[in-house]
């Protein structure tokens, strides 16, 4: 007898473990890329010993980490000032809402299909012959 697969089982017919929580949604991601600067002299109070820059790919549609929440931990992990996250998170926040009108603005470009082989293979040997 052939195993099943299910969602609680694997193609052996093993039990799966409930450890990690399931994948996203295949399509759910919206990746943006995303440069952050906050030069600490510009906060206040400032703090011009400190300059936060990072490049990175936020997911827009993973809504499981918030611009605060990752600029709060962000902050608490190198150490920054206080100001700093609430700058990074605006700055995050900033640039996520501008990437997204942008977004909605640009009209769904049309996909090119490339020919089937046969249509191609057909138009080049007619190219052939006229010459």
């Amino acid at each position: 007898a052939q195993a099943s697969c299910t969602p609680a089982h694997n193609s052996l017919g093993l039990p799966l473990e409930e450890r990690l929580p399931p994948p996203p949604l295949l399509g759910a991601e919206r990746l943006v890329a995303v440069r952050l600067r906050v030069d600490g002299a510009a906060l206040s109070p400032p703090h011009p010993e400190a300059v936060f820059e990072d490049e990175l790919l936020w997911n827009a549609g993973d809504t499981s980490l918030s611009p605060s929440d990752f600029a709060a931990r962000a902050a608490e992990e190198l150490s920054l000032p206080p100001p700093f996250a609430a700058a990074i998170a605006a700055e995050l926040t900033a640039q996520l809402a501008a990437t997204e009108k942008a977004r909605r603005k640009k009209p769904q470009e049309a996909t090119h299909t490339p020919p089937p082989p046969r249509a191609a293979a057909r138009l080049f040997v007619s190219l052939l012959r006229k010459e």
